[in-house]
């Protein structure tokens, strides 16, 4: 048996939970919930489909860029099912929400450039699809500095490659400008000024009268920093003894999953969508540090955590 085939055999109980956890999740969702009434009959698909999608290109990022034992690709895309499937705001279709598909295919993009010099087009790449991120929720034009200094990480760092992806961010703001004028589209932009500048704690939203405030805004952000910091600690020991390319690429995820966070406890409310940006890099960095474990310790907290961020969101149905 190969390599390859040895480690999808060994991750795919993970990826065969992913999936029956979505169905139950989401189908759970779309029947019982009294919100879900109002969607349209493509909203729900659509962002499911979305998922899926960041799941295979996270299973693509871990298998080429970030080595793993056989069963971290799986673990880590059941955790981003589990993250982005029990916070209720990413049942909606919101153009925040979807832009953050574009965040993630950006990271994706940037881990062509390491130590390269024939990197523009790469760079370039990433920038666009940053800059389609902020066009979509202007939010989101606060990563630019990330990428720039994940250029750094990468040993790509020099004036043309910040060049590269400056240009590829006013190339989207330069396609995107017309557009909003002979479509009279504005709206979109001013969505993403008025989130951007509604600068709001997101302590402050805690509203234990308001369940669905209290799960999707405060508890899961809570879960999710606990966890992020906790990897981060266990993986330190084990980061210097990586290949340099390998800590190059855990930098970027620790960079953007570190910004993701700030930025949600600064602005608040207005900023969910970051958490989903952050739910990628983080799904990876918590998989990596417990696959290490013994079996049955991996188990347990797996469960444990499945069980503490369902019950959360199951509090909507119930209260």
């Amino acid at each position: 048996m190969s390599v390859y085939s040895s480690r999808h055999h060994k991750g795919s109980s993970y990826y065969i939970s992913s999936v029956f956890l979505s169905i139950l999740l989401w189908g759970g969702y779309a029947i019982f919930s009294q919100h879900a009434v109002s969607f349209s009959h493509f909203e729900l698909p659509l962002l499911f489909v979305l998922l899926v999608v960041q799941v295979l290109m996270q299973t693509a990022i871990l298998r080429r860029y970030i080595p793993m034992p056989p069963q971290g690709d799986g673990l880590s895309a059941y955790l981003l099912v589990l993250f982005v499937s029990t916070n209720p705001v990413f049942y909606h279709l919101d153009i925040s929400v979807v832009s953050s598909f574009f965040i993630a295919y950006s990271l994706f993009a940037l881990f062509y450039v390491y130590h390269t010099d024939y990197s523009a087009i790469a760079v370039s790449t990433s920038g666009f699809l940053i800059g389609v991120a902020s066009v979509l929720w202007l939010p989101n034009i606060l990563f630019l500095p990330i990428w720039i200094w994940s250029l750094y990480t990468l040993r790509s760092f020099h004036l043309r490659s910040v060049l590269a992806m400056l240009v590829g961010v006013f190339s989207a703001w330069w396609i995107a400008i017309p557009i909003f004028f002979f479509t009279d589209s504005w709206g979109i932009l001013t969505h993403g000024v008025k989130d951007l500048v509604a600068i709001r704690p997101f302590w402050e939203e805690l509203d234990l009268k308001n369940i669905t405030i209290l799960s999707g805004f405060i508890m899961q952000p809570v879960i999710m920093i606990l966890l992020m910091l906790w990897a981060l600690q266990t993986l330190k020991m084990d980061y210097w003894r990586l290949k340099m390319r390998v800590r190059s690429n855990m930098s970027c995820l620790m960079n953007v999953a570190l910004m993701s966070v700030l930025l949600y406890i600064i602005m608040g409310k207005e900023s969910v969508p970051l958490l989903y940006s952050a739910a990628l890099p983080i799904s990876i960095l918590f998989a990596q540090a417990i696959s290490y474990l013994h079996k049955k310790h991996r188990v347990i907290i797996t469960n444990v955590l499945t069980v503490v961020m369902v019950a959360v969101f199951l509090l909507i149905f119930l209260l």
